[in-house]
């Protein structure tokens, strides 16, 4: 049996992506192929969720084992069978593809049907736009969320910063030195 994915993003309304696969692959089968797909680097991290209706987060899938330390439920990417954890007609997944602004696609199940063995899954059966930019970091000044976060800096400007690796340079305000600055 194939599942048919729909992949939407809420930052690009003119965006989607079909997504086959069939339901003996895995989670991370199907990371590799939106990362393929959207031409994103597939070293960074990733995550799936099964969500309720709602979008509401339920159970998380990783690329790699959480230590234990987390008490984390996770399941990894790569023995989690799409055909254990898609149960559900118009089942709901997030995949969060930018871990530090929490970017995510919404995902759900449009159809199953049976597989074409002429077809190598997974395969992108249908598609529109341009996917987002995987990472909102060093995007042109004004372009991204990060922007924001950053107050308008790019992340290389805050890493070069000389205060940040000369241990004698002005140390800013301290309980020390609080009445010399006019605040």
């Amino acid at each position: 049996m194939v599942f048919r994915f729909r992949l939407l993003s809420d930052e690009n309304d003119d965006f989607y992506r079909d997504i086959d696969i069939k339901n003996d692959q895995t989670l991370y089968d199907f990371h590799l192929a939106i990362q393929k797909n959207l031409g994103y680097d597939n070293s960074q991290i990733a995550t799936f969720y099964t969500t309720n209706e709602d979008w509401e987060k339920v159970q998380e899938f990783t690329l790699f084992e959480m230590d234990e330390k987390f008490e984390s439920e996770a399941v990894v990417m790569d023995v989690a069978l799409l055909s254990e954890f898609i149960k559900e007609d118009k089942q709901r997944l997030l995949y969060t593809f930018d871990q530090l602004m929490e970017r995510s696609f919404f995902i759900e199940l449009l159809d199953t049907f049976k597989e074409d063995k002429d077809t190598e899954y997974p395969v992108c059966s249908d598609f529109f736009g341009d996917a987002p930019q995987q990472s909102m970091i060093n995007q042109p000044e004004g372009k991204g969320e990060l922007d924001s976060v950053l107050g308008g800096d790019s992340l290389d400007d805050i890493m070069n910063d000389p205060y940040l690796d000369d241990p004698d340079a002005d140390e800013g305000i301290t309980f020390e030195n609080i009445d010399d600055y006019d605040l």
